[in-house]
Formats: structure tokens, sequence, C-alpha cells
């Protein structure tokens, strides 16, 4: 986790900001979707860095149901397991 990067949040776009802080802070209930009041600040915009080593997927088809496992020691070339 990195905070306090401020290059990185002078690239974020203007209208973009406006989701890291305000209020309620992320998660708070709304009534309605206009209820939130943008307040900019970087102290609320954070960086997570991860190396991804696996991906799974399941698809959950009315008929058929598909699931496919990625992994980063085969260059993530994918293949089909039993769901």
């Amino acid at each position: 986790i990195e905070t306090g990067n401020t290059a990185a949040w002078a690239r974020i776009p203007e209208t973009a900001r406006k989701v890291y802080g305000g209020a309620p802070h992320p998660g708070g209930r709304l009534a309605q979707p206009r209820e939130f009041t943008p307040a900019p600040s970087p102290d609320r915009f954070t960086i997570l860095k991860c190396r991804i080593e696996e991906i799974e997927s399941l698809h959950l088809g009315a008929a058929f149901h598909t699931r496919a496992r990625f992994f980063r020691t085969d260059g993530f070339a994918g293949r089909w397991v039993a769901p």
C-alpha cells in the first residue's frame, strides 16, 4: 500500500478526484445517489500494488457451467477445469 503519492494524485483527472473524499465515507448509506457530497482529498487516495499469481473464472450458465484457471507460472495460458 502506498499513500501520500502526490505525483499519482496529480495525474488523476479533476472530475475523478471528487470520489476520493467527501461525505459519507465509502460504503456509507445514501437514501438518494445525489446525497454524496464530494470533497477531494489526497489523504483518501491510496495505491494498491499486487502481483497476480492465479486467476479463476467460473461462469454459471443456465444450461452449462464452465470453469477455467490461469497461473502466472505458465504465462496465464489457462486450462479448463471441472466446474
